[in-house]
């Protein structure tokens, strides 16, 4: 490994500078969509695996949840439609908590800061224990309206500030933080890149999030030769752009897009014959963009904080799929935010489960919450919220990633394990 760089500057405006390039790099790489059409807001679960069984007789415990859809910038359905079959396996399969059944109050926001402000509001109504989400992009809003009513917000696909800094906020994964920390980490390690090529989303916020979360990271391992590449994020073609970042034969081109584009960057890549080793966000491993791409994503090498969704000898990854075939309506797609919204659920239960099912309050969940030490995480690493796992992001519980390679339909760890770069951080 090579030695960091030790020309570090001023460490505080080095963290500031990095919490304020945490929203624009989320919103560049959480940027894709989904065909599912179901919109429905509430409820307990699926109607599905649980039609004709019964809710255990206790007082429900309420969670909230937002649910991030239809927006122009991202819909996720699939994280409430997951939640959704979570509830139904912990009350149908678990017997509740303490046979307490889970109910969840849903808000569906579509990403404006009134919409979230609402949602707060209607969830505050519905007096819940705690809140969690998909994704919600007005967290700098709502999370003071659960502070105000002493609710923590824990787990979530992290996209706003406030996520990341705020007293009352628990992120059990560290998104896009972790997932490129520990790319950097296995580019360099494992890879022996010398020269990297960064594709970025062609906006000012993209710019940014590549020099902080790419060129930055890199060179405090010691590689210099770094060549960012700007794209329009909505482009339809990549060819152009992919033929500059593989100028002079970069032994890594690292793609900080996610979304539509990545099946697009794939297939170019393929046409080009690029023979650099191609890294992607999390965000590319939707089975949708896997499927659009199909012989393209062959090679490809894919950073993401949750054990892959098909790796069904995981008891956990069993547990959700499962889960999704029994309870979930319809078929909602395959994806790291899917993941997401079950592992929320599944990890706020064994929370609730050692608290007691009598003895569930927003004071105990938050005081759970702030003990947790190496607490087993769904689907994910084991997580520690004691706010010193990311300096300048102290919500962050966890900054692990692993690192698949994609190779014949399936994707096989190359990282060894859990690989992170909180260190570079």
């Amino acid at each position: 490994m090579r030695k960091p760089n030790t020309n570090e500057g001023s460490g505080v405006a080095r963290s500031s500078r990095a919490l304020a390039m945490l929203v624009a790099l989320a919103l560049v790489v959480a940027s894709c969509t989904s065909d599912s059409e179901d919109t429905s807001d509430g409820g307990s679960g699926g109607d599905n695996g649980a039609q004709g069984k019964e809710l255990p007789a206790g007082e429900p415990i309420v969670v909230g949840f937002v649910s991030l859809e239809e927006s122009a910038i991202a819909s996720f359905p699939e994280a409430r439609e997951s939640a959704l079959a979570a509830v139904d396996y912990i009350n149908y399969e678990l017997g509740g908590v303490d046979g307490r059944p889970i109910e969840l109050e849903v808000c569906v926001a579509t990403g404006s800061p009134e919409e979230s402000e609402a949602c707060a509001n209607q969830i505050v109504q519905a007096e819940p224990v705690v809140v969690t989400a998909g994704a919600d992009l007005g967290t700098d809003v709502s999370l003071p309206i659960y502070a105000s009513a002493g609710l923590s917000f824990a787990g979530t696909g992290p996209v706003g500030l406030a996520e990341y800094t705020s007293d009352n906020s628990y992120l059990f994964v560290g998104g896009s933080l972790a997932e490129f920390a520990a790319q950097a980490v296995f580019i360099d390690e494992t890879l022996e890149a010398d020269k990297v090529s960064i594709l970025h989303a062609d906006i000012p916020q993209g710019a940014l999030a590549a020099t902080t979360f790419g060129e930055d990271l890199l060179e405090e391992l010691g590689i210099t030769d770094v060549t960012l590449v700007p794209e329009d994020q909505n482009a339809t073609d990549f060819t152009s752009a992919l033929s500059i970042a593989a100028e002079g034969d970069p032994d890594v081109i690292m793609v900080m897009l996610a979304g539509q584009a990545c099946a697009g960057i794939m297939q170019a890549a393929q046409a080009l014959g690029i023979e650099s080793a191609m890294t992607y966000p999390g965000g590319c491993t939707d089975e949708t963009i896997l499927e659009a791409a199909a012989t393209a994503a062959e090679g490809a090498y894919f950073s993401t904080e949750m054990v892959w969704y098909d790796d069904t000898s995981d008891p956990d990854v069993e547990v959700f799929r499962r889960s999704l075939d029994e309870y979930a309506d319809g078929e909602p797609t395959l994806s790291m935010l899917g993941q997401l919204g079950f592992a929320n659920i599944m990890n706020l239960y064994e929370l609730f489960v050692e608290i007691g099912g009598d003895k569930v309050t927003p004071e105990a969940v938050t005081e759970a919450l702030n003990a947790t030490v190496d607490q087993p995480n769904f689907m994910a690493h084991p997580y520690t919220c004691n706010r010193q796992q990311v300096s300048f992001a102290p919500a962050v519980c966890d900054a692990h990633a692993l690192i698949f390679r994609y190779e014949g339909g399936e994707m096989n760890d190359v990282g060894g394990g859990w690989v992170t770069g909180v260190d570079l951080l």
